[in-house]
């Protein structure tokens, strides 16, 4: 099976926050390594007020956009520090359409994740601008820390 990890992929990884904008959401990245294999781990940490609109993510920019048309499902491993605490995994393409699927931590588990690429609807695999984490006050409040890593895409 032929597989992209996104650590192949020339791009710009930081996290964003509705600090920024004047509403609630502050967020910070630490990149992790285990020391076995090497590979990094991203840990997101972030704060969202209850009772106030705001937001907090981690984004992996591509900045002339990826062609990932001919990988049909996108990998990773993620872990939550709180079960029941749930972010939104998206991709997004150089048009600005972005599609997210949510995902429930269900306990502090790490938990291998795949989705086909077509689960995304509406964004153009031929040229995908960024992929990332993103928590909103719909949802999810208070401070948490959830870890991705071992990000690909598979033919």
């Amino acid at each position: 099976m032929k597989t992209l990890a996104i650590e192949q992929i020339p791009q710009k990884v930081f996290p964003y926050y509705g600090e920024v904008e004047n509403v609630g959401g502050f967020a910070k990245i630490e990149l992790l390594f285990d020391g076995v294999d090497e590979k990094p781990s991203y840990e997101l940490k972030y704060t969202i007020p209850a009772n106030q609109p705001g937001y907090a993510g981690i984004a992996f920019q591509f900045e002339n956009g990826l062609n990932v048309s001919s990988y049909k499902t996108v990998v990773f491993k993620i872990h939550f520090d709180d079960p029941g605490n749930s972010i939104d995994f998206y991709l997004k393409d150089i048009g600005g359409k972005k599609s997210s699927i949510r995902i429930v931590g269900k306990d502090t588990n790490e938990l291998t994740l795949r989705y086909e690429l077509s689960d995304f609807q509406n964004v153009n695999t031929n040229a995908l601008m960024e992929i990332g984490l993103n928590a909103q006050d719909v949802f999810s409040s208070g401070q948490h820390t959830v870890t991705i890593r071992q990000i690909s895409f598979e033919k």
